[in-house]
């Protein structure tokens, strides 16, 4: 971030603040007879050097907090049966998306996502053993603690936490 900074012309000084999760700058620009060119392409040459930074580092996106117009987040959800193709048209959804101007971060979740299964019960068989369907559903509700214990933000999403064995649980 220091080097990106001390490329920009006009800057007189800087103070990078760590917030944990964020970084923060302060930015003072050069006064009097010291300045070459105007603030607003000074601002811009500012941004486009941090964001030139997210190819190098774990960046999301650079924004000016004075800037008054920032934009917002969009989601955007695409679904579909097979991951290869949902990260096929991610990936080109993406591309699209960093072509209009304006738009300076374009991200997708597919790497967080897991595979849902679905199991499809015997109904005969759960009668030939002499149980009913809530019977089952109980007891696949005991085994698997499908129950959230708490939920963590990731991105502005709330994700429930769930709680499962560690090993398998048979019943004599």
């Amino acid at each position: 971030m220091n080097k990106a900074l001390d490329e920009v012309k006009d800057i007189g000084s800087y103070y990078v603040m760590d917030n944990g999760n964020m970084l923060y700058t302060v930015i003072n620009m050069t006064k009097g007879d010291e300045i070459t060119r105007e603030q607003k392409d000074v601002n811009e040459k500012i941004l486009k050097s941090l964001r030139g930074l997210e190819e190098k580092v774990p960046l999301k996106s650079a924004a000016a907090a004075m800037s008054g117009g920032g934009g917002s987040p969009v989601r955007i959800n695409i679904s579909g049966e097979s991951f290869d193709e949902l990260q096929t048209i991610a990936d080109g959804f993406i591309e699209e998306l960093k072509t209009i101007e304006g738009i300076v971060a374009a991200e997708n979740s597919i790497e967080r996502t897991s595979v849902e299964q679905v199991v499809q019960l015997n109904e005969s068989e759960i009668e030939k053993a002499g149980l009913s369907q809530p019977q089952i559903k109980q007891f696949i509700e005991q085994a698997f603690l499908q129950m959230p214990v708490g939920e963590l933000k990731i991105n502005e999403e709330n994700v429930p936490l769930k709680v499962k064995w560690d090993e398998e649980m048979t019943q004599e």
